[in-house]
């Protein structure tokens, strides 16, 4: 069972989370002795922007740095701007270095965009995916909020230091697994990400932010990262700390352990080919919405696997042939955020998976067929791929295809039904070579019957 506790059971029981205020929503989120501060956004306030959502793409000064109780004095002024609030805490401005705690598992809901729930409300999602959640034995979240066109769900967890980062990562990669037929948004995986703040309004519908329930409680991680695990069929941290450990390096011949796969620089050489092939896929030019995702991808990649490359210069180039619509600036800074976060010995590196950069792109398993995507494709696409493999391999060491096997197969032919013996007696008959010279009789010549077996 997870340990579920109350996070200020004074001021707060999870009956009561409908409706919260934004100051009682901002000092649930972060307690008052949490370590590190969340950083507030003011999106109104910034000049320009692109529009596609990418955190790196904003104005700094638009960015609050504070804790919640600072944030309060000031809120009347911020709700009616777009406002954002991370869900983890930084020393400073909300970048990847400067992590200080991770606080909450996240899921961001575009359920308008998912064919099975266009023109449901967010309180019919909610009942959905709390069902579903409930069946599948995963604790509910700690906060649901509607954001005016889809839902945010919220599971505050015991805060984690920044090194905990690769375990929090995979759990929220199957945690949006698991929330994928409910339209979750694949790119709503980074701890730097920001969700709009409560009684605010969505400026793209027109509606105001609201929390519409949640359970109030924060939970330790590892058993609710277990639970998700096994809502998705992956591997628990026990059962992969097993297999690690029973794990036996592949060996040349003289007993020197072989590296697994390709090194990084090889595998992002291959990515950024296929982002290449991504690009002129669309007539070489990104459509809006995935301009900075294709992007910082572009400079992720070259980062890997150029890393002498002039990154600002490169990424520039790239941006004039393929994201027309990017200022300079956005794109300078999407290329500075790849530069300090890529820099050989840096700890927090990216290292997305193939499926995470389809998800990010949109990358259908008939799209990455067509056009021969080589590293990024989903897990399915992958899996068809190593099958065809195998067959291929087993084909050229003399395996035949089971249709042709069964084909031409005793068991398809059924010989023992011309002789009229059942097919024990036959292939006794044939290993001690009694069959009869003539079929439809036995030796004898009187026609098969079970008794005389």
């Amino acid at each position: 069972m997870l340990e579920m506790r109350h996070v200020r059971s004074d001021t707060i029981t999870p009956c009561q989370l409908a409706g919260l205020a934004p100051e009682a929503f901002l000092r649930l989120l972060h307690p008052a002795d949490a370590r590190g501060l969340p950083n507030l956004f003011v999106k109104d306030l910034c000049p320009g922007g692109s529009g596609d959502g990418c955190p790196e793409s904003t104005d700094p000064t638009a960015t609050r740095v504070g804790s919640a109780e600072e944030f309060c004095l000031h809120l009347p002024s911020w709700l009616d701007c777009s406002s954002y609030v991370t869900l983890n805490r930084f020393w400073g401005r909300r970048r990847g270095d400067k992590l200080a705690a991770l606080n909450a598992l996240y899921l961001d809901l575009d359920f308008h965009t998912h064919s099975s729930w266009r023109g449901q409300s967010a309180e019919d999602v909610r009942d959905a995916i709390s069902a579903r959640l409930q069946m599948q034995g995963i604790v509910l979240p700690s906060i649901c909020i509607s954001t005016g066109r889809g839902l945010a769900l919220i599971w505050l967890i015991d805060e984690m230091p920044a090194k905990a980062l690769p375990r929090w990562q995979a759990a929220m990669d199957a945690l949006i697994e698991f929330g994928r037929p409910f339209g979750a948004d694949a790119a709503c995986r980074d701890a730097v990400r920001v969700f709009r703040l409560p009684g605010t309004l969505n400026e793209k519908s027109g509606r105001e932010v609201r929390v519409i329930g949640g359970t109030g409680l924060r939970v330790a991680f590892s058993p609710l990262a277990d639970q998700i695990f096994g809502a998705v069929g992956r591997p628990t941290r026990k059962e992969l700390l097993s297999r690690k450990k029973n794990k036996q390096p592949r060996r040349n011949a003289s007993g020197q352990a072989m590296p697994q796969g390709l090194s990084a620089r090889q595998r992002f050489g291959l990515i950024f080919q296929d982002l290449q092939k991504i690009r002129d896929h669309y007539y070489g030019s990104i459509p809006v919405g995935m301009r900075n995702n294709w992007l910082h991808l572009c400079a992720t990649a070259l980062a890997h696997s150029r890393p002498d490359v002039d990154l600002e210069a490169e990424l520039l180039d790239l941006a004039r042939q393929s994201t027309p619509g990017l200022s300079q600036r956005e794109v300078l800074s999407v290329a500075r955020h790849a530069v300090r976060q890529n820099r050989p010995g840096q700890e927090r590196r990216y290292y997305y998976r193939g499926s995470t950069i389809a998800d990010m792109l949109g990358v259908t398993d008939q799209m990455a067929q067509a056009l021969n995507l080589e590293q990024a494709i989903s897990d399915v696409e992958r899996r068809r791929r190593k099958l065809a493999a195998q067959c291929a391999k087993r084909r050229v060491a003399g395996a035949k295809p089971r249709a042709e096997y069964e084909e031409n197969s005793l068991e398809r032919s059924a010989p023992w039904r011309a002789y009229g013996f059942s097919r024990a007696t036959y292939f006794r008959r044939r290993k001690a070579g009694t069959l009869p010279a003539c079929p439809n009789t036995c030796a004898q010549g009187i026609p098969y019957s079970p008794r005389h077996d």
